[in-house]
């Protein structure tokens, strides 16, 4: 008997440790406030990574966009990646405590944080004229285990946003933890099953299912910016 691809939501990956890293923001140029620790629960956690990662991208866009053409197992990427977040304790972290989470919570992040910045979460929602992306010839022939990892969530993140960008863009506009992002996962769920191998069950945290799709959508949106560029 086949089995139908599966797809469940796993508990959250993320945590807020409790510690003294007091923060406070700085500069004259900026767009989104310091993220505020806020250790209430998994919900919580994900909505401080998600005010943090805004706050990060929009301190240092160009380096967030110049990480979206580099290889994940690349020393570039590894090096403007800490580049980034060197810094974030006295500039998008405020209160006590400390922000752990893993790279591809940071990686997710970024891409939520880029599309609302560049598309408000309302870019194009037809790709039918972006033959790829270009993101899989950024890789050679022989991938290793994190570059396999981050094609295998890029091309389900572009898979789901092809059958259903609207449904995408509802689902990143929702508030992480919310009712509202429950009912997107469920409303996207047929579309999910069908964007991962036959006979497979993946299970996903919330969040890196969102920065999967985040990152889908915002390469193809890009890419169809490229295009209608180019066409001018």
């Amino acid at each position: 008997m086949r089995l139908r691809p599966l797809i469940r939501v796993a508990a959250i990956g993320l945590a807020l440790v409790a510690g003294n890293a007091p923060a406070q923001e700085t500069g004259s140029l900026i767009t989104h406030r310091s993220a505020e620790i806020d250790a209430r629960g998994a919900d919580a956690a994900r909505r401080t990574m998600d005010a943090f990662m805004a706050c990060l991208v929009s301190r240092y866009t160009g380096r967030a966009q110049a990480l979206t053409q580099l290889p994940v197992d690349s020393e570039q990427y590894q090096r403007v990646s800490r580049n980034m977040f060197d810094s974030y304790s006295d500039e998008c972290l405020a209160g006590s405590g400390r922000l752990s989470f893993s790279d591809n919570l940071f990686r997710g992040g970024l891409f939520q944080a880029l599309y609302q910045r560049e598309f408000e979460g309302r870019g194009p929602n037809d790709f039918s004229a972006v033959a790829s992306t270009g993101y899989r010839q950024l890789y050679g022939e022989t991938l290793s285990a994190e570059a396999r990892s981050a094609l295998a969530l890029e091309q389900f993140g572009e898979c789901v946003a092809r059958a259903d960008a609207a449904g995408a863009q509802n689902f990143l506009r929702q508030v992480s933890g919310s009712a509202g992002e429950r009912a997107a996962i469920d409303g996207l769920r047929t579309i999910f099953a069908g964007c991962i191998p036959q006979d497979s069950t993946i299970r996903f945290s919330a969040s890196v299912l969102k920065g999967a799709v985040a990152e889908g959508i915002y390469r193809l949106s890009v890419a169809s910016r490229d295009v209608a560029d180019g066409g001018q």
